[in-house]
C-alpha cells in the first residue's frame, strides 16, 4: 500500500541529493584550505566554505520541518491500523540510508554529519592560519639579500701588486653587509620562547537565561562583528555556530541573502536586549542568596556570590540605598547590619567589598589561632604497646617491674573548658583574657553566640540575656558589670 506521505518522503530524498552535493563540494574546499599558500587564498576559501555551510544549515532546517510534518500527520490520524502502518513505515525509513546519496534519512544523524563538517572546517582554518602566520614571520625575520654588486676594478701599485679600487658605493654596501651580519649574530643568541596560544572559542548562548545576553553580545561585537578581516558570510557563520536552543531556532528561518547578518542581529536584540527584564531577573537572583550557616566559609561564599551579581546590576535599579544594603547584608549575618549603619557606604558594591575584607581577616585570624593552639597543646599518646613477647612469665615480670614507675594518665574531664583560653572550666572567671573587647573578638572568630556561647545559632536567635544588665550578651562580656574574683564559685560553666 502506498504511503499517504509519499510526496513528503520524495521531498526528503530531493533535499538529500542537494545536501550531498553541498557536503562534497564543501569537503573539497576544506581540503584545499590546508594547502593554501597566502592569507588572501585562505580568506577566499573560508568565505566560500562559510557560504556552503550556511546553505547546508538552510537545507537541514527545511529537512527537519518536513520530518516534523510527517510525524504530526501520523499523530493526527484517526484510523489506528493505518496510523500503526504509517508509523512503522516512518521508523523504517528513519533507520535506513538513501540509496542515491548514501546519507541517513534520520535528521539527528544528518545533524551529526554537519556538525563534524563544521568542526573539521574550524580545525583546518586554525591550522592554515597558524601556518601562514609562521611563514610570514620567518620571511620578515630573514629578508632577501641585496642584489649582487658589479665586480670591482683593480689598479696597479708601484710594487706591481694589484688592489681593488673601492668606490663609495661599494664601501656603503660592504658596511651594510657587516651590520646585517652583526644583527643576525646577535639575534641568534636570543632564545625566544616558542609560545602558541590556543584559539579563542565563542561562548554559546541558548536563550534560556536572558541575563547571559549582555556578556554574549559584548564578545560577539569584539570578536566577530567588529572584526575587519571577516566578511558578512563568515560573521554570520560564526554567529549561528555560537547559538543553541531557542536562540538558534529564532534565526534559523532567516534566508541567506543581502543584509541577512543585520537581520539576524536585530532579531536577537529584539528578543533578548530587554534591559528592564534583565535587571529585574538579576535583582531577583540577588535577593534569593542567603548564607547556608553561620560558618565563616559559608559567609565568605555568600558575599562573593553577591558581589558577582551586583557588578552586573545597574545603579538605576536602586540597590545602593542604605536600607537595601542592610537588608542584603542581613542575609550574610545579622551582625553586619550595625557595620553598614556606622560606615554608610556609598554603593552596594562598596558595602559588600568591605564585608568581604572583614570576613577574610576573621578567617585568617581563626586559621592562625587554630594553628598556634594545636602547636602549643599537642596530644600526648600514653598508650604503650609491646610486640614479639609471648612468654607469660616475662610479661608478668615486666608488668611487676613497671608498676612501680608507672603513673596512669589523668582522666579527661567532661566539663566544658573556657571558650576564651581553654585553661579552666569557667568562662566567666577567665584571667587570661580579661578585656571584654578581646573576648568579643574571640567569640566572633569562633562564630559563637554572644549570649550562650553556642555554635548552633546566632545572637539574634538566642533567648538568653545578661544577668547584670538584662541585655542580649553573656555576663562575661558585659561592660557594665564589675569583674568577678577568680576564686569565686560559679553555678554554671558558662
Amino acid at each position: 500500500m502506498l504511503s499517504k506521505f509519499e510526496p513528503l518522503y520524495s521531498s526528503l530524498q530531493s533535499h538529500l541529493t542537494s545536501l550531498k552535493d553541498l557536503l562534497t563540494s564543501t569537503e573539497d574546499e576544506i581540503t584545499k584550505l590546508l594547502s593554501a599558500a597566502t592569507s588572501d587564498e585562505i580568506i577566499t576559501l573560508s568565505a566560500s566554505i562559510s557560504k556552503g555551510v550556511d546553505d547546508i544549515q538552510s537545507i537541514m532546517y527545511d529537512y527537519r520541518e518536513i520530518t516534523s510534518s510527517i510525524k504530526d500527520g501520523i499523530e493526527e490520524m484517526d484510523d489506528d491500523a493505518q496510523k500503526t502502518a504509517e508509523q512503522m513505515e516512518y521508523d523504517s525509513k528513519m533507520e535506513s540510508n538513501d540509496g542515491g546519496t548514501g546519507l541517513s534519512l534520520n535528521p539527528v544523524r544528518l545533524s551529526s554529519t554537519v556538525s563534524k563538517l563544521e568542526s573539521r572546517f574550524a580545525r583546518c582554518l586554525d591550522t592554515a592560519s597558524m601556518r601562514i602566520s609562521a611563514i610570514e614571520r620567518i620571511l620578515k625575520s630573514n629578508p632577501s639579500p641585496p642584489p649582487a654588486q658589479p665586480s670591482v676594478p683593480t689598479q696597479s701599485t708601484h710594487d706591481g701588486d694589484t688592489s681593488p679600487a673601492l668606490s663609495n658605493e661599494s664601501t656603503i654596501v660592504i658596511q651594510s653587509l657587516l651590520e646585517r651580519i652583526n644583527t643576525l649574530e646577535s639575534n641568534s643568541t636570543v632564545h625566544k620562547p616558542n609560545l602558541s596560544l590556543p584559539p579563542i572559542r565563542l561562548e554559546c548562548f541558548d536563550g534560556s537565561n536572558i541575563t547571559n545576553w549582555p556578556a554574549y553580545k559584548y564578545q560577539l561585537d569584539e570578536l566577530i562583528l567588529n572584526n575587519p578581516s571577516l566578511n558578512e558570510v563568515e560573521k554570520a557563520f560564526h554567529v549561528r555556530s555560537s547559538l543553541k536552543g531557542t536562540a538558534l531556532a529564532l534565526v534559523s528561518s532567516i534566508p541567506t541573502h543581502k543584509d541577512f547578518l543585520d537581520k539576524i542581529i536585530k532579531r536577537l536584540e529584539l528578543e533578548y536586549s530587554r534591559s528592564n527584564l534583565t535587571q529585574a531577573t538579576l535583582l531577583q537572583s540577588l535577593l534569593r542568596i542567603r548564607s547556608k550557616s553561620t560558618r565563616l566559609v559559608d559567609q565568605i561564599d555568600t558575599v562573593r556570590s553577591m558581589i558577582s551579581l551586583v557588578q552586573t546590576i545597574d545603579e538605576e535599579c536602586g540597590i545602593n540605598g542604605l536600607l537595601t544594603q542592610q537588608l542584603l547584608v542581613d542575609r550574610i549575618h545579622p551582625r553586619f547590619i550595625a557595620v553598614i549603619w556606622k560606615r554608610k557606604p556609598v554603593t552596594m558594591l562598596d558595602a559588600l567589598t568591605h564585608i568581604e575584607e572583614l570576613l577574610r581577616s576573621e578567617h585568617e585570624e581563626v586559621i592562625i589561632t587554630s594553628a598556634i593552639s594545636e602547636h602549643t597543646h599537642p596530644v600526648q599518646n600514653t598508650v604503650v604497646t609491646q610486640f614479639n613477647n609471648s612468654d607469660p612469665k616475662s610479661q608478668q615480670s615486666q608488668s611487676t617491674l613497671g608498676s612501680a614507675n608507672y603513673h596512669p594518665p589523668p582522666k579527661p574531664s567532661n566539663d566544658p573548658l573556657c571558650v576564651f583560653c581553654g585553661s579552666h572550666p569557667y568562662s566567666g572567671e577567665c584571667t587570661t583574657v580579661k578585656s571584654s573587647k578581646d573576648r568579643k573578638t574571640i567569640l566572633r572568630n569562633k562564630s559563637l553566640c554572644f549570649c550562650c556561647f553556642s555554635s548552633k545559632h546566632s545572637s539574634a536567635d538566642c533567648s538568653k540575656k545578661c544577668s547584670y544588665c538584662s541585655e542580649k550578651h553573656h555576663r562575661s562580656i558585659c561592660e557594665k558589670s564589675t569583674p568577678i574574683p577568680f576564686h569565686t564559685s560559679a553555678s554554671t560553666n558558662l
